[in-house]
């Protein structure tokens, strides 16, 4: 069993492992960094099916119904194949799957271990959690999520790309591969220390 599998819990039958077998970063590799909501949007090919070619769209190109209010595409539970790191945001993840981690692998353990801390956990890791009807408070916690990411995003590259709306993911990966991860979790430990989660 991989690490990934033993820190995120997935079955090993579960379908959105087949996607995992195409790194993310390959994925998002036709992709661009929208400097207004920090989403990646794009072309890519289908890890599921190499034959097919998708358009990921971000948060400002969606439709009133955004990813998740489409119908999904074949083997994915929203229109969203990867994403950035909600923490370090210098990571490509995998996404569409209601079981796959909002973080990357470094940036996971730091958070489960601040969880460890916290009865029930501060910070959801994934989104299966907030499908929980009894998990309102998990709603509040990942739009605090996507805004430190998107907040993240858009201080780098206004420091970096000044002027540029959109930035090939690949070129944004690489300036930013020397970002402190460790500084992104201690700046998400303290806004989830401070703001009650539940």
């Amino acid at each position: 069993m991989s690490k990934l599998t033993k820190r995120s819990g997935f079955p090993s039958e579960h379908p959105s492992r087949q996607r995992l077998r195409v790194p993310a970063r390959i994925v998002a590799s036709q992709m661009r960094v929208c400097r207004r909501c920090g989403g990646l949007t794009g072309p890519f090919t289908d890890p599921h099916d190499d034959r097919v070619e998708r358009f990921q769209k971000c948060a400002c190109r969606s439709d009133s119904l955004g990813p998740v209010g489409r119908e999904p595409w074949p083997g994915y539970d929203f229109n969203t194949a990867v994403e950035l790191c909600y923490c370090c945001a210098a990571e490509a993840i995998h996404s569409g799957s209601h079981t796959l981690p909002f973080f990357c692998e470094a940036c996971l353990a730091w958070v489960q271990a601040f969880n460890e801390s916290f009865p029930g956990g501060a910070i959801p890791t994934e989104r299966k959690a907030t499908l929980d009807p009894s998990g309102v408070g998990l709603l509040g916690a990942v739009t605090r999520l996507q805004g430190f990411r998107r907040e993240r995003i858009v201080n780098f590259t206004r420091e970096k790309f000044e002027g540029v709306l959109e930035i090939s993911a690949l070129k944004y990966l690489e300036a930013v591969k020397e970002v402190q991860r460790f500084e992104a979790f201690q700046a998400l430990n303290a806004l989830f220390s401070t703001k009650s989660t539940r």
